[in-house]
């Protein structure tokens, strides 16, 4: 009989196994050259290739396969693989190198959550002065009532699968924003996070590097654990500072981290509003993320829709687990809801490694527009969508005219 109860050190330890255990797939497409992308949407941007459905199947199955109770959401469809695309890991492997070999136990995650309890629950305090519907987040009521809860239902979890998070540029060689990401909520806000590169910064290694973001515990670097000799290690990183003033607001440079978005001129103005000391342009969702919990920048904002839950449950996660700040534009903490239609983020993304920057970047924003942050997502979020359905009419009519010269009419 299948139990019902998860414990969370096992489902984090399964996570990190297939995310690193699927990472190979992109490395041998990547060599191949056999990329064989296909277009799923209007923007470019949108694409699968056989390394995301080998990953996909990889991670899928296997979470299905040992937590059936679970909801499990994956930006990729089951629909979609070819018959030949296989998993190339199976439960039982799983099963054994997390019971032999794991990364992490309950007493490291509990140890972990207690250290920090005091500044957890400063972090907390702070998210509910920025906005007190924070105390309804089903995160924020955990850690203010609880140390680090190691069991829970299958049916109060839902797992959010984006198994190769920027593959459009895999054909031209761009490995270094690529990541799989997996974030696993409880009542529609994050309870872990992981974000895995496949590649490493300078390409040299095949085995990437790992982030696990647990906001309770704490963020883990974690060493790749799908080699046969190298014993599985975390190291955890420290939070950024919070509970105290860390800048001069009026001489306050942040560091942005920026979009590749076309047509998005009202964005940058808005960029340009934040007095930056840089903007540096980081491609895929998980990738600025970790570009944020890797202190390589301080702020971000996206108020284009098209974010996807995939794409930011395990990422806020990481971020969170610093003691950073992510919200909506109404300053809402962002809810991954499984009964969402199209489970798209549609009100705007906000990321910041502290309340005092966050406030900082809001009040020039605000003072700039002359309108508050709400305004300014709904003013570019709509032109967004005037230019994505001019789009799609100028491809249907392209399509057209394309099947007229093929098929004239006498």
């Amino acid at each position: 009989m299948v139990s019902k109860t998860v414990k969370i050190h096992e489902l984090i330890n399964t996570c990190v196994i297939l995310a690193q255990r699927s990472a190979p797939a992109v490395r041998q497409v990547q060599r191949s050259g056999s990329f064989n992308i296909v277009q799923k949407g209007i923007s470019s941007l949108d694409v699968c290739s056989e390394a995301d459905l080998i990953m996909h199947k990889t991670i899928s199955h296997n979470l299905k396969q040992l937590y059936s109770h679970v909801k499990t959401i994956c930006e990729e469809d089951d629909s979609a693989s070819p018959m030949h695309i296989r998993p190339n890991f199976q439960p039982d492997q799983v099963i054994k190198k997390r019971t032999t070999r794991p990364v992490f136990t309950p007493e490291i995650l509990s140890n972990s959550s207690k250290l920090r309890r005091t500044q957890y629950k400063k972090h907390l305090n702070e998210l509910i002065q920025l906005n007190p519907e924070f105390i309804h987040a089903s995160d924020v009521q955990r850690g203010l009532e609880n140390n680090f809860q190691d069991e829970y239902d299958q049916k109060d979890l839902t797992i959010w699968i984006d198994p190769l998070d920027g593959s459009s540029g895999l054909a031209e060689g761009h490995t270094e924003h690529l990541t799989c990401i997996i974030g696993v909520a409880v009542k529609n806000r994050p309870l872990f996070g992981i974000v895995h590169k496949p590649f490493s910064p300078d390409k040299s290694s095949n085995t990437g590097r790992t982030l696990v973001g647990v906001p309770q515990c704490g963020l883990f670097s974690v060493n790749n654990c799908g080699g046969k000799s190298s014993e599985p290690q975390s190291i955890h990183v420290e939070p950024f500072s919070i509970g105290e003033s860390s800048i001069n607001q009026e001489d306050f440079q942040p560091r942005v981290c920026g979009s590749h978005n076309k047509n998005q001129y009202k964005m940058n103005h808005i960029i340009q509003a934040l007095q930056p000391q840089s903007v540096e342009r980081v491609a895929g969702s998980g990738n600025k993320f970790v570009h944020l919990a890797e202190n390589r920048s301080d702020y971000y904002l996206n108020f284009v829709p098209g974010f996807k839950n995939w794409d930011m449950c395990g990422s806020e996660a990481i971020l969170s687990a610093r003691f950073g700040v992510v919200t909506d534009a109404y300053q809402k903490p962002i809810q991954y809801n499984e009964d969402s239609q199209s489970h798209t983020i549609k009100t705007g993304i906000i990321a910041a490694k502290n309340k005092d920057i966050y406030q900082v970047c809001k009040q020039r924003i605000e003072d700039s527009t002359q309108m508050s942050l709400e305004l300014n997502q709904h003013m570019i979020a709509t032109e967004a969508l005037q230019i994505k359905l001019r789009r799609k009419l100028e491809q249907q009519l392209q399509g057209g005219i394309q099947e007229s010269r093929l098929y004239p009419s006498f």
